[in-house]
């Protein structure tokens, strides 16, 4: 948060926790509702923000973070931000196609596709899973194909 610049979902948040191996879902919860009550972090519509004594707090306690989570954080923002900037809408739908499903989902923005990935899958109940897993963390999905396309998946492993 301190070096977004910019206010971040709490499911965004709770994502790049995960996924930098910070905390999961459960600890992270319970150390959000600290970081707020404690004045550290921010709401505003559903945004929230590092305060500046969660910035000097932050920056102190910086050297006991390893650099390798650092970088590997730091790529994971980066990434989100861009598709916040870029006006990122995400989609899925489930069409029936032959003997089962076709889920579909992606990513797309005013300048047109940014990601699209189709399956076949053979029972509606396992396409509405994955429907539901994609729309809690559109982002995390569309990083973890693209990292694994281009050969920088260590976060993932």
């Amino acid at each position: 948060m301190n070096s977004a610049g910019c206010g971040l979902a709490y499911d965004n948040l709770l994502n790049l926790a995960e996924e930098c191996g910070f905390a999961g879902h459960f600890d992270f919860s319970v150390i959000f509702s600290k970081l707020l009550q404690e004045n550290n972090v921010r709401e505003e519509f559903n945004l929230y923000y590092i305060t500046e004594r969660g910035k000097t707090i932050a920056e102190n306690l910086a050297h006991l973070i390893p650099t390798a989570i650092k970088d590997k954080c730091a790529v994971s923002a980066a990434r989100l931000l861009e598709l916040k900037k870029i006006g990122a809408d995400f989609y899925s739908k489930i069409e029936p196609e032959n003997t089962g499903y076709k889920f579909t989902c992606g990513i797309k923005n005013k300048a047109g596709e940014l990601f699209s990935v189709s399956l076949f899958i053979k029972e509606k109940q396992a396409a509405e899973k994955m429907q539901i897993i994609f729309s809690e963390r559109p982002e995390y999905i569309y990083r973890t194909i693209l990292g694994m396309m281009t050969g920088d998946a260590g976060f993932i492993l």
